[in-house]
């Protein structure tokens, strides 16, 4: 249970980094000033990279490996899709075109799907984990 508490806290710590740089990208359109959205990013990389190592330096309890790979997937996706996709932005200024900023926006939502399809699998992992050793779900 440890293990999965372990993970949903990273999980939703992911999810509020997403929306705080969401939430700066949209003033930053308004904007166009696109410079605070570098040390949000740059945040939420250190916070990737020191949960990799957290999740992969963790023991493996009860068959818990194939939840801790999961969780490591997701962790390696939004690494090496994601934050790239986030880092494009940081390139713009006040010469960009609206055109190029929704392009960009197109590309990076396009990743969404592929993250909500590794959470599913981490969720159904983490039910079946609980159903067969009987603690409570986590609340998604």
């Amino acid at each position: 249970m440890k293990l999965t508490g372990k993970i949903t806290a990273i999980n939703d710590s992911l999810y509020r980094f997403g929306k705080i740089w969401l939430d700066e990208f949209k003033i930053a359109v308004n904007s166009k000033n696109f410079s605070e959205l570098q040390p949000l990013r740059q945040n939420l990389e250190q916070f990737i990279d020191r949960n990799i190592v957290f999740i992969d330096n963790m023991d493996d309890v009860g068959n818990s490996e194939p939840i801790r790979k999961a969780e490591l997937d997701i962790l390696q996706f939004e690494k090496t899709t994601v934050l790239p996709k986030f880092l494009v932005f940081e390139t713009f200024d006040t010469t960009t075109t609206d055109e190029q900023i929704t392009e960009a926006y197109k590309g990076m939502m396009m990743t969404t799907s592929q993250e909500q399809e590794k959470l599913n699998k981490l969720y159904s992992l983490i039910d079946a984990y609980a159903d067969k050793y009987e603690f409570p779900k986590p609340i998604e």
